[in-house]
């Protein structure tokens, strides 16, 4: 299934910046963001996510294939970029499986906790159907926590100082963990010179560049963690996302772990709380979801009834897959075809004055209210409009219900893991019967996803 959703989906974004790190490989080092600006679109990531493409295509620089177009590299070049962090993720399930161990789970229970991370269908859907490169971001976050639990802090610091170069999510783990451990704080603070110092060195880089200024500082989903808030007084503002993340620091900061179990407690009750406030609180992009899997795992099998958490899994899935296919309608939704090995078919047997789509709930009753306005009376259309929005409304409190049911499932696994709730007779085993639980909550959960796509492919054609 892997193999066949590799080859089959493709979402656009990946294209845009294969294409983009393709500069660097044609000698636009130093007007990077300002050529890309100009030939490609506005590069909204820091220097890594681009560098990193760039050497994995090197071989292709060999061959001449290195694409300089969009069109070039959607023509299947993008596969063998997109390899490379679908090999991370396969990697980072070994490296779960060291930190669980680490943590104190017995050999068959780490390994039943990395293939839960594994075949996790949101994490599965992120790599193997979305087909992104948030794994980038999250393989440097698994190795900077292996390093917190052997206690090199240096490497710490340096693996999450890399990892906040492709997403700034990492520094919301990283911070509240160094405070958890590390009390001196003439220590904290060189540790965090220390994880911002490959952040300085790429800003710096690039500061003078327009192109740059406009892709990264002019990024929407940089604001996004301001978007809840509590207006208390006119302009005056109680942003919930950061209220939220300085007091998981406070607790972080006031911990003082007897011993190494009450570490490993504690530290996943952090690592879960964050991961609450980044994707509980925050509105994520699907892909993003991936970040959060590992630590879903690691709580979920230090819970007693892991059964109902692994059905849990699943519901939610099939929430996400809604809200998802609603929310990014003709973008990611069985749209993703049209860019994978099934797009002759669509190309040419579908009519090209349509795309491949199924509508959205929003366009569907935005569809069904103008209908009815049509089919009312003269003296009627202003109530039929109000009856309009009444269904647009309702969408929108439909998609708005799905979003709270994720957050929700984020929130559980905060208040599972609060260290005191944690029983020490569950690190050494799994639950005994929960392998076959696991296969059905993968092939259902993306089975989901993948059945109406083709169904929305064979009714096109």
């Amino acid at each position: 299934m892997a193999i066949f959703c590799f080859f089959s989906f493709n979402q656009s974004d990946i294209i845009i910046t294969i294409t983009a790190s393709s500069a660097y490989l044609n000698g636009h080092i130093s007007d990077f963001y300002d050529y890309n600006a100009q030939n490609v679109g506005v590069c909204n990531y820091l220097p890594s996510t681009y560098i990193l493409f760039a050497l994995w295509g090197l071989p292709l620089k060999l061959f001449g294939l290195v694409p300089t177009t969009m069109e070039q590299t959607a023509g299947g070049v993008f596969l063998w970029y997109k390899l490379l962090p679908t090999l991370l993720f396969l990697v980072s399930t070994y490296l779960l499986y060291s930190i669980a161990r680490l943590m104190g789970f017995g050999a068959y229970k780490a390994k039943v906790t990395s293939f839960v991370y594994l075949t996790a269908p949101i994490a599965f859907f992120s790599q193997f159907i979305f087909g992104q490169y948030d794994i980038f971001t999250l393989f440097l976050m698994l190795l900077g926590i292996y390093f917190f639990l052997k206690n090199n802090f240096l490497q710490f610091a340096i693996a999450f100082g890399f990892a906040i170069t492709f997403k700034y999510f990492a520094f919301a783990f990283f911070l509240p963990l160094l405070l958890l451990q590390v009390k001196n704080l003439k220590k904290i603070i060189v540790l965090i010179i220390i994880c911002f110092i490959p952040l300085a060195i790429e800003m710096l880089a690039y500061l003078p560049s327009e192109g740059f200024r406009h892709g990264i500082f002019g990024f929407r989903a940089n604001n996004y963690v301001f978007n809840l808030k509590l207006d208390i007084y006119d302009k005056i503002s109680i942003f919930l996302v950061p209220f939220t993340f300085f007091l998981i620091c406070f607790y972080s900061y006031t911990r003082k772990p007897d011993n190494f179990r009450e570490l490993v407690k504690n530290s996943l009750f952090i690592m879960t709380g964050i991961t609450f406030a980044c994707f509980g609180l925050i509105l994520w992009h699907p892909q993003w979801l991936l970040m959060a899997m590992p630590f879903v795992a690691l709580a979920m099998m230090l819970q007693k009834d892991v059964k109902l958490f692994l059905f849990l899994d699943l519901c939610v899935m099939l929430v996400f897959i809604f809200f998802t296919v609603n929310s990014w309608a003709d973008n990611v939704d069985e749209t993703m075809l049209e860019l994978g090995i099934f797009r002759s078919f669509v190309n040419e047997a579908a009519d090209p004055e349509l795309s491949l789509n199924a509508p959205s709930i929003m366009f569907w009753l935005k569809n069904a209210g103008q209908q009815t306005v049509q089919a009312a009376p003269a003296n009627f259309n202003e109530y039929m409009d109000t009856n309009m929005d009444n269904l647009l409304n309702t969408g929108k409190m439909i998609l708005g219900l799905c979003y709270t049911i994720i957050s929700t499932y984020f929130l559980l696994y905060f208040i599972r893991s609060y260290p005191k709730t944690i029983n020490d007779d569950l690190w050494e085993e799994s639950a005994p019967g929960i392998e076959p639980l696991i296969r059905i909550r993968f092939y259902v959960g993306v089975l989901c996803f993948i059945v109406p796509a083709f169904i929305c492919l064979i009714i096109n054609l």
